[in-house]
């Protein structure tokens, strides 16, 4: 909870609402790996782990293969 930037506290509403804590920058995440630097928005409460969103597909170019093998 340290490198949390609570500058960057909230509300975030779509489907449901949720309270956003802050933000860390520039953390890093090996996916593959690859290792990608992210920023990441934490919500308080929230029951997922982990949700890689557009505005980070697009930035690391990502590709989502849907076929089943």
């Amino acid at each position: 909870m340290h490198l949390l930037d609570d500058r960057f506290a909230g509300m975030a509403v779509g489907v449901g609402s949720s309270r956003i804590l802050g933000r860390i920058h520039l953390a890093d995440m090996e996916v593959g790996g690859i290792v990608l630097q992210c920023s990441f928005t934490v919500l308080e409460d929230n029951k997922v782990d982990l949700l890689f969103g557009l505005d980070n597909l697009k930035r690391h170019q990502c590709c989502i293969d849907l076929v089943s093998s």
